[in-house]
């Protein structure tokens, strides 16, 4: 049986090693940032220290965010359609 620890160690991912400041990781981080609000850069300075850890929990807000704005885009092209039908 492997440990968590073994499990752990094989997958270990240094965000560190990805980013540059004209990498696509920067406007990811940029995002996270503004995810978790004024606590958004004590989440990225944990993310940098334990990533394998906090990558699933990120990963679900981020998810989750992007639900929400699927949503209420949907519900503006709704009403975007309807004014546009008035006008033209």
């Amino acid at each position: 049986m492997i440990s968590a620890a073994a499990m752990l160690s094989s997958v270990l991912f240094f965000v560190s090693d990805y980013y540059s400041i004209f990498s696509p990781i920067d406007l990811n981080l940029r995002c996270i940032e503004r995810l978790y609000g004024d606590h958004g850069l004590d989440v990225i300075d944990i993310l940098f220290r334990n990533s394998a850890i906090v990558r699933p929990v990120i990963l679900a807000h981020l998810k989750q965010k992007q639900e929400e704005w699927a949503k209420c885009c949907a519900d503006f092209n709704k009403v975007w359609a309807e004014v546009f039908a008035k006008d033209h």
